[in-house]
């Protein structure tokens, strides 16, 4: 059957809907006031960029295996080794080459999910054992989430685009909702308190003047702090292209996967920035920098105390989206690259006539959990290197322009359902945008060298293995 275009689009936002979006957002207004608003088209632009290298590979990978591949038959000669792999792995392989498959995959991906979302799982634990009977050990909520979203990304495609389009929508419509009413409404003032729900009011502190937390508007200091800020709302914008590895089950991929790139982006800045604006037009600049859950914090000024158990919910929901769109994306790269030869055998186990990507599926949802575990459920014990994953995901980004420009000069004559406008001007200046990000990633600066030094590791310990790899499988080959 295949997947349609409302479930393309609700995998493409499934990343940038997970509480650490919000937690950026609410606390990048705290810190920089207009600057971050300013700083929030730049980043879309940014992921406008990325979304549009990605769109552009995946769709000409996918028609030059199709032109060359029978239904059900292995690649024909004349197929490029790299490009078998397959979704985003194998059309950055058709351009740098394997190696850059393989760092691709591992660097920009497995790592992120090894140390980026025991983050998001940190959020959420405590939210699950609030609801789970007394005695529960720490970490076994987010056990819990874990094995319900792999669960259900076992049971096969359609059940995943089911989950992921009600997740996402729900979690869509209720932060866009929050947004506007903390515009709307008058400081000091909740909805639960016209429901009459007990304890309603809002708190003296979240009753602040309506857009004190922006601060004074000079054009001149707003842009010199803008850039910087660009790399704190970077990390709210990133994600889309975890679309991209379902392309390959969508009934109508060149239509549809542009529309849910672009629409997704479209949809996720007008609800991040009603989220962003509401925040600073409902709550001081102190209380968004210094609140562990600021997010929370307009949630309950909008809609009263009373309303924290919806809010939990809400938030919960959150985190299911991202874990699912997780699960369903990377276990499908890591899937595909083992097809073709670029990872170990048993990662591209498919039984069935789902073709669900088992064997992977159950080493991605391990790796948070193995990420939880070494954190010991405090997930600042590993903020260097959750950092550090980050910067190795940005670089993937960075692979992907590349591959753009290499392909355009090499086979400037392969076929391409869509092609990104403006290239090569515009793979450079996203370039440039990834550079600049990545040089302000540091949350603070005594932690650039730990960072740096943690990055350069991640990409030297993946580099020796694929050449290893590479080396171990070309006698194999022969």
């Amino acid at each position: 059957m295949g997947l349609g275009p409302g479930a393309l689009l609700a995998a493409a936002i499934g990343v940038l809907v997970a509480q650490l979006g919000m937690v950026t957002l609410a606390q990048g207004v705290g810190l920089g006031g207009w600057a971050f608003v300013l700083a929030l088209p730049l980043a879309w632009l940014l992921a406008a960029g990325n979304a549009a290298a990605w769109t552009e590979l995946v769709l000409m990978q996918q028609a030059l295996t199709s032109a060359a591949t029978g239904a059900g038959e292995a690649p024909r000669p004349g197929v490029p080794d790299a490009a078998a792999a397959g979704g985003l792995a194998g059309c950055i392989g058709l351009a740098l080459g394997p190696l850059a498959a393989q760092l691709l995959v591992f660097a920009g991906y497995v790592t992120p999910a090894l140390f980026g979302l025991p983050v998001e799982l940190a959020l959420v634990d405590p939210l699950l054992l609030a609801w789970l009977p007394a005695g529960w050990p720490a970490g076994s909520g987010a056990v819990l989430l874990i094995a319900l979203m792999l669960a259900l990304n076992l049971a096969g495609t359609d059940v995943f685009a089911r989950v992921q389009t009600a997740l996402a929508l729900a979690v869509v419509a209720a932060l866009a909702l929050t947004g506007l009413l903390a515009l709307l409404l008058p400081a000091g003032a909740a909805v639960g308190a016209g429901w009459g729900w007990p304890g309603a009011a809002v708190t003296a502190v979240a009753a602040a003047p309506r857009w004190a937390a922006l601060g004074p508007f000079d054009p001149g200091a707003v842009l010199l702090a803008a850039w910087p800020l660009v790399a704190l709302a970077s990390w709210a914008c990133a994600g889309l292209e975890y679309v991209a590895p379902m392309a390959a089950e969508a009934r109508q991929p060149a239509r549809d996967l542009p529309r849910a790139m672009f629409g997704g982006l479209a949809v996720i800045a007008v609800v991040q920035a009603l989220f962003a604006l509401g925040a600073a037009c409902r709550l001081p600049a102190e209380l968004l920098r210094s609140a562990p859950l600021p997010h929370l914090v307009l949630m309950e000024s909008v809609w009263g105390p009373a309303a924290r158990p919806l809010l939990g919910l809400l938030l919960l929901l959150a985190s299911a989206s991202l874990l699912n769109a997780v699960l369903a994306a990377v276990s499908r790269m890591l899937a595909d690259l083992a097809a073709a030869g670029l990872a170990f055998g048993w990662l591209g186990w498919r039984p069935g006539r789902r073709r669900t990507p088992v064997a992977a599926l159950l080493f991605v949802a391990a790796l948070p959990l193995a990420g939880l575990w070494w954190a010991g459920g405090d997930p600042s014990a590993i903020l260097v290197l959750t950092v550090a994953a980050s910067v190795a995901w940005l670089l993937a980004y960075a692979l992907a322009q590349a591959a753009v420009l290499v392909l355009r000069r090499r086979a400037p004559r392969l076929a391409r359902p869509w092609r990104m406008p403006g290239a090569p001007i515009t793979p450079l200046l996203t370039l440039a945008g990834i550079a600049a990000v990545v040089a302000h990633a540091a949350p603070e600066p005594a932690l650039a060298a730990p960072i740096a030094r943690a990055v350069a590791g991640v990409l030297a310990v993946w580099t020796l293995v694929g050449m290893a790899w590479l080396a171990w499988r070309r006698p194999q080959r022969r």
